[in-house]
Parts: structure tokens; C-alpha cells; sequence
């Protein structure tokens, strides 16, 4: 359990409940976000702002910036790629 010289921790040192919590962090965020786009889309629709309504569709398409950070994959590939590994990237 001790730290590498440069003092990080690969994830097979990393404890099993740590990446769970962190696991969990990102599921209950990603699960906010999902109910606050519903909830402006539905108070949208109340006021009938119809182009709001269509910047959420795009939204919820997946050309925004959120579906990306939800997915995880660049955030995770920097975070792994500027911590562990000398990245080429």
C-alpha cells in the first residue's frame, strides 16, 4: 500500500471502496443532470419557449458538452494518461 516515488497509486492499489464511491459520485451526478434537463424541459414546455425545448433535444441528443463529461472516456484517458503514464496523446 505504499505510494510509488513520485507518490501516486496505480488502481490495483487503489482500494475496492474508493472506486466504488467515486463510481457512485458519477452515477448520482449523472443522474441530477438527467433530472434537471427534465425538469427544465418540462417547465419549457409550460411557458412554451420552443427554442429552448430544441437546445434541450440537442442536449439530450448528445451534441453538448455534458453527454461527453458523462461518458467519462477523455476525462478519464487524461486523468490516467497525466498521472500514470508518460502520454503520447
Amino acid at each position: 500500500m505504499v505510494a510509488g516515488a513520485n507518490g501516486v497509486r496505480s488502481l490495483r492499489e487503489t482500494p475496492t471502496w474508493a472506486v466504488a464511491l467515486v463510481s457512485a459520485v458519477f452515477v448520482i451526478i449523472s443522474v441530477l443532470i438527467e433530472h434537471g434537463i427534465h425538469s427544465l424541459e418540462k417547465w419549457f414546455r409550460k411557458l412554451q419557449k420552443k427554442a429552448m425545448i430544441e437546445a434541450l433535444e440537442k442536449i439530450k441528443a448528445g451534441e453538448s458538452v455534458v453527454d461527453i463529461s458523462v461518458r467519462g472516456a477523455p476525462i478519464a484517458h487524461f486523468h490516467i494518461c497525466a498521472c500514470h503514464f508518460p502520454c503520447s496523446v
